[in-house]
């Protein structure tokens, strides 16, 4: 994939394609990035343990914890960069542009 994006103009919709590739650099392999990305959520939804429970009441819960910590979510790519409400695009400087919650059950 590398060598297709290098033989096409070095930017995309304005973003720089080197940066991309940055992230493919620390995690080149799906597989692996994938087994991180499950270790990062095991870790956040362990630490809160809950005893006396049904696996119903169990699933809920930890179903409410994993919604209650996606949102609001990062817009911004790997330089920062984002698009506005405007349609324009930015970059944030000192700060990390969010998404609002958005309605419920949009999961379904």
């Amino acid at each position: 994939m590398r060598q297709v994006f290098e033989e096409i103009e070095p930017y995309i919709c304005g973003y720089d394609v080197g940066a991309f590739f940055a992230i493919e650099e620390r995690c080149p392999d799906f597989d692996e990035a994938r087994r991180r990305g499950r270790a990062l959520w095991d870790d956040a939804l362990s630490s809160i343990e809950i005893e006396g429970t049904s696996d119903d009441q169990r699933k809920i819960f930890y179903t409410a914890m994993y919604h209650a910590m996606i949102d609001p979510r990062i817009i911004a790519d790997i330089e920062g960069k984002y698009t506005g409400a405007d349609g324009e695009i930015y970059t944030a400087d000192g700060y990390t542009p969010r998404t609002i919650f958005s309605g419920w059950d949009v999961f379904r």
